[in-house]
């Protein structure tokens, strides 16, 4: 039970519920009792914490060095073009160290992304390593992820189809 309530605490401050991180008062009653959205989303991430998960559905941060195993599974949420209000970006302060970990970005509440949409998931102060799998939602025709910035600036983006060549 002790080291259930310390990765609570620990979720519950990667989720921005510390006492500077101005959302305490939308998931805590009194600074110590979850309102009922507080209980849901802590069960959410103390259930993807335990499934070898990290959700990043908002933007989840570690003032620390990161490493990430390759038991795990980072899913990070695309449902718009603004990173932690509709898309999910995990924020290491120091290093980020990838262990062959899978990467998972999944499409929400029905966005489809255009050429030119420019998604940051990772921020970092510096990455090692890489993920072992990367899966990536299908896209529409003529479209294609581009994932050639993923590790050294965090970014993947939608590239449209390129333009025919000019005539002679």
């Amino acid at each position: 039970s002790n080291v259930l309530v310390i990765n609570a605490r620990r979720l519950t401050e990667n989720l921005g519920w510390n006492p500077t991180g101005g959302q305490a008062d939308q998931f805590l009653e009194d600074g110590v009792h979850y309102t009922p959205l507080g209980a849901r989303v802590l069960a959410t991430a103390v259930v993807a914490a335990m499934m070898g998960e990290i959700h990043a559905n908002g933007c989840p941060s570690d003032p620390r060095t990161v490493t990430v195993q390759s038991s795990m599974t980072l899913v990070v949420d695309l449902g718009g073009t603004s990173a932690c209000t509709n898309y999910g970006q995990m924020r290491v302060a120091q290093s980020l160290k990838l262990n062959q970990p899978a990467l998972r970005v999944v499409l929400t509440n029905g966005f489809v992304p255009v050429a030119g949409d420019k998604f940051k998931i990772l921020s970092f102060a510096s990455a090692s390593g890489s993920f072992g799998a990367v899966t990536l939602p299908p896209l529409a025709q003529g479209l294609s992820w581009n994932t050639g910035a993923l590790y050294t600036e965090g970014t993947i983006s939608v590239e449209g189809p390129a333009a025919p060549p000019p005539p002679p």
